[in-house]
């Protein structure tokens, strides 16, 4: 009984009290945020300071990603300003033209740094002659690369002329930059012996575009060179198709932005972009399919 009386300061139960209750006050203690020494404080400090390195590392990383976007904004304002930005687009146009051209073995060559058959004449930027396997073997196209804001249809037209004679070409194929181009232009024109195309190397949704014009100028190219009435027939589906993806790409462009842009009605401007898409494609495959064919055709007459 004396064992189990807490009256008594040493019994067991008193002493087992006095351990349990000391116990208790070491836990409080360490689990209390006024005890500067307690585990707890110590862990909310070590946070704290660990949150305060990320919060001053995530600072110092916007800020560097905002100076160098600022960076890089000013870059492309200065090149828009400057008299660089033209050869930047020619270059891009370029590399555009190698992209489609070189795996049909067309030959493209850069040529706006050079003269041409007019006396001081650096007017076609590039040159892509068709292959001898061509059914137009040997026919040159001129690709005029323009970013400039003081062109409108006419000048244009008048400066593809002066360059398919200053190159030797019989088409020329007119790249305006988006940035630049004549207020109401189409994003696909034909002029006789000359296509104009609207393209902005930065988005690649134009690229189609590119593609059209490029594959145009080849087709208008064949047919220049080949006007028998056996290839009538040919003739008409290129007409056709070529008609059919300008006709298409007049609302391309603008169909695109409107799906962009139009929250409510974005499924159904978007979904009927893709038909056009797939539609243009299409038609490319059948222009493409018509030059291989009058390919064909010109090896078999030279085979009999």
């Amino acid at each position: 009984m004396a064992e189990f009386s807490l009256d008594k300061s040493d019994s067991a139960l008193s002493r087992l009290v006095g351990r349990v209750e000391t116990a208790q006050n070491s836990i409080s203690r360490e689990f209390s945020l006024d005890n500067e020494g307690s585990a707890l404080r110590r862990l909310r400090d070590e946070v704290h300071m660990q949150l305060n390195t990320l919060a001053q590392a995530q600072s110092s990383f916007h800020s560097e990603v905002v100076g160098l976007l600022s960076a890089m904004n000013a870059r492309k304002e200065a090149e828009a300003k400057s008299t660089t930005h033209g050869a930047v687009f020619e270059e891009a146009v370029g590399n555009m033209l190698r992209m489609l051209g070189v795996p049909a073995g067309d030959i493209v060559e850069d040529c706006g740094t050079t003269t041409g058959l007019i006396r001081n004449s650096k007017v076609g930027d590039h040159v892509v002659t068709l292959p001898p396997e061509s059914a137009a073997a040997g026919a040159r196209i001129v690709v005029e690369a323009k970013e400039s804001s003081s062109y409108n249809v006419r000048s244009t037209l008048e400066e593809a002329d002066e360059a398919r004679r200053n190159r030797g070409a019989g088409i020329c194929l007119f790249v305006h930059s988006s940035r630049t181009a004549p207020a109401g232009l189409e994003p696909m024109s034909k002029y006789g012996s000359d296509v104009v195309v609207v393209w902005n190397p930065e988005d690649p949704n134009t690229d189609v575009v590119f593609k059209a014009g490029y594959l145009t100028a080849k087709a208008l190219s064949i047919r220049a060179a080949q006007r028998s009435g056996e290839e009538a027939a040919s003739f008409q589906k290129i007409d056709k198709a070529i008609e059919a993806i300008r006709k298409q790409l007049e609302g391309f462009d603008s169909l695109k932005t409107a799906g962009e842009t139009i929250q409510n009605s974005a499924v159904k401007v978007i979904d009927r972009v893709r038909i056009m898409r797939t539609d243009l494609e299409r038609q490319m495959e059948i222009l493409s399919d018509q030059i291989g064919s009058l390919k064909d055709a010109v090896d078999v007459e030279g085979c009999a």
